[in-house]
């Protein structure tokens, strides 16, 4: 069959349940994904990016998935996406599915002004004809899980608790513990005000004028728990996820003169990625300070620790006799898709950030 009479849809937002099924059951079949983190991808990513289609009918026979973030790169945002999820039903393959998703899709992001796209390829070759080029890898550290140490995280999570330590890595505290240390998120007024114009949102969602919006022992506002969903009790709220983002930020701004910008949906939507891979956002603090944060996660037999953040936490992971870098690293692929001149200039900032 000529693939010209595969149907292609755009689908963002609006997603019926059948549609759903279908990339559901394809990113499965493709990448063979645990249960748990298909949940919280389909939560969590699903309604919030683009994702291109192809249809045989009612069956869906490929697809392509674009995450948006936006990438600082000395002072100035750039708007880029993370390309995931390329998959091709094996009875499709070779009929040119994938390339006309591709085309299609970087030709929308060429004419909305985006200034490059990324993604990390199970087959670098396959990405060279769209004018992919590899430009670093993507660093990540492991360490093996104790069959003991499972049993034992997996019970504590059935009654909301998790290990105060990272496993492997003293000094570490989950987030439901930091938080009740004294000066941190929800055990005190609120820290770190920001504008005029956040402090009076914060007011408003708060149903308050007052600026302490959280006291000592206080829940957050009833209107910050209707939002959160259910299966995350780590981030009481937009105020503690706006907390790591700030450390974050600031911290990855005295270090590279590029990095992905975080905000409180960036922390929200990683502790609920951590958590459906048996996991939870880990801290280091000094002096009641947050110094360090970090995303664990079990793939397999081995915890993985994500994104790293903080001189605490790099140092505390450079002696650690446990944990170690993943052998292999993935490679990382970017197109260009803004002004040609800005390439040199900005290229080798996000090589660093994304490498």
């Amino acid at each position: 069959m000529a693939d010209a009479i595969y149907e292609m849809k755009l689908l963002q937002k609006e997603i019926s349940k059948r549609e759903e099924q279908e990339l559901r059951r394809l990113w499965q079949e493709a990448f063979e994904e645990e249960e748990a983190y298909l949940d919280f991808y389909h939560r969590y990513h699903l309604h919030h990016n683009r994702i291109w289609t192809l249809w045989d009918g009612e069956r869906l026979i490929a697809m392509l998935h674009a995450n948006p973030y936006q990438i600082q790169v000395n002072g100035a945002l750039l708007q880029s996406c993370f390309i995931v999820g390329i998959a091709t039903d094996p009875r499709y393959r070779r009929k040119g599915c994938m390339g006309r998703l591709m085309n299609t899709a970087l030709r929308t992001f060429q004419k909305e002004g985006m200034d490059f796209v990324y993604l990390v390829p199970q087959n670098e070759l396959a990405y060279l004809p769209f004018g992919f080029q590899t430009i670093g890898e993507q660093h990540t550290w492991r360490r093996p899980v104790r069959h003991d140490e499972l049993v034992r995280w997996r019970a504590e999570e059935e009654a909301q608790m998790l290990p105060m330590g990272l496993p492997g890595l003293p000094g570490t505290l989950s987030l439901p513990e930091y938080r009740k240390l004294p000066g941190t998120f929800l055990a005190g007024n609120l820290i770190g005000k920001k504008s005029s114009e956040q402090e009076a949102a914060r007011k408003k969602r708060a149903g308050g004028e007052g600026t302490d919006l959280i006291r000592e022992g206080q829940e957050p506002p009833a209107v910050w728990q209707e939002q959160l969903p259910e299966q995350i009790n780590l981030l009481n709220g937009e105020l503690e996820g706006e907390r790591l983002a700030e450390f974050a930020n600031h911290w990855l701004e005295s270090q590279a003169v590029s990095f992905t910008f975080r905000d409180a949906e960036y922390y929200q939507k990683r502790a609920a990625e951590c958590k459906a891979m048996d996991g939870s956002l880990y801290v280091l603090q000094e002096d009641g300070q947050l110094s360090g944060v970090a995303g664990l996660g079990r793939k397999g037999q081995f915890w993985m620790l994500y994104d790293p953040v903080g001189d605490d936490m790099l140092e505390a992971l450079e002696e650690s006799d446990e944990w170690e870098p993943v052998p292999e690293p993935k490679k990382i692929m970017l197109k260009w898709l803004g002004e040609n001149n800005r390439l040199g200039t900005l290229l080798p900032f996000i090589m660093e950030e994304l490498s």
